[in-house]
């Protein structure tokens, strides 16, 4: 029983954590760009500026990437397989969006960027959605996991103190 507790609360905090990580990393992604394209708005912008909020956007990136792999690599229901796949489709379209927004800094075109990322919000804002939804489910399914193993545990505790007093 014991070892079953244990990994019911493994398996309620090793997903949320990750989840919660690719959330630190999708609002300091958005955040990077927001500072980036303000400060080309504001015409104190060098090509490396640009250059170095690209890598670091891409750094957390491939963090998140490989937080998803591993997400996919725990025991999932179908509902939060669903979530996954949503996620990486609607992170997928924000990311061209990225792109497209990189490629008007480059060229100067702060308004372009402008206007790009706030056509972005809706993926962006759905992203976020997808995510707190799968760390609600998460939760959810930790919880119900949790119950059904304190029951077999009181289950056993039962039948140990009935074995003991016959």
């Amino acid at each position: 029983p014991l070892r079953r507790q244990r990994q019911m609360c493994i398996r309620d905090r090793l997903p949320n954590a990750m989840i919660g990580e690719i959330q630190v990393n999708q609002a300091d992604s958005k955040f990077e760009m927001n500072q980036i394209i303000s400060k080309g708005l504001s015409g104190d912008i060098k090509p490396s500026d640009i250059q170095e909020s690209k890598e670091r956007i891409a750094s957390l990136s491939e963090t998140n990437d490989s937080l998803i792999e591993q997400y996919k690599a725990t025991e999932q229901t179908k509902e939060e397989s669903g979530l996954v796949e949503a996620f990486e489709s609607s992170n997928s379209d924000y990311r061209e969006y990225r792109e497209e927004i990189f490629s008007f800094l480059e060229q100067g075109d702060y308004e372009g960027a402008t206007r790009t990322n706030e056509e972005a919000a809706s993926k962006r804002q759905e992203s976020e959605e997808i995510l707190s939804e799968l760390k609600q489910l998460n939760g959810e399914l930790g919880k119900q996991l949790k119950e059904k193993s304190d029951a077999y545990a009181s289950r056993g505790r039962t039948i140990a103190l009935s074995t003991a007093v016959a």
